[in-house]
């Protein structure tokens, strides 16, 4: 419903709103800076807002490979930084491993333990995979993000 000056009584109005103004702050952020949780959290839950953030994404991949083309890399520090995998699996890859092999040497080892040790020992483990995934997704939050934005849209 609308009232006589044209403003909506429901809460549609400030959804939209609170959409344009997290969409303001998202874009007064800096190129490759960590978007924020509670706009990370916002774009997760609101379809229009991650398309938008989506499409932006596009449109400046677009316009960068049209710079690139004409700019031609002659500097060898633009060589080195294009070169660089945003987001490095090795060291996560190797950690997870690690965790693993310390596992499987605690479980050959600790035949003679006693089930109080091992039960203690295992809920550690657990809680240790459960805090590295943890870390592991939210310091790669915004790779997720994209991954279901190109999975909504394809």
């Amino acid at each position: 419903m609308e009232n006589s000056n044209g403003i909506f009584i429901d809460g549609k109005m400030k959804s939209e709103q609170k959409c344009e103004k997290l969409m303001e702050e998202y874009l007064m952020l800096d190129k490759n800076q960590v978007v924020p949780l509670h706009l990370t959290l916002h774009l997760l839950c609101c379809k229009k807002c991650r398309s938008e953030v989506h499409y932006l994404s596009l449109a400046e991949k677009i316009a960068a490979k049209e710079l690139k083309a004409d700019a031609g890399l002659k500097s060898p520090a633009i060589k080195e930084e294009a070169s660089k995998n945003p987001i490095s699996m090795t060291k996560w890859i190797v950690g997870g491993a690690l965790m693993m092999i310390f596992l499987m040497f605690f479980g050959v080892t600790s035949k003679n333990a006693t089930p109080e040790l091992q039960v203690l020992f295992y809920i550690f483990f657990a809680a240790a995979v459960c805090a590295y995934c943890a870390v592991f997704i939210a310091t790669n939050l915004d790779f997720f993000i994209k991954k279901i934005d190109r999975l909504n849209i394809a």
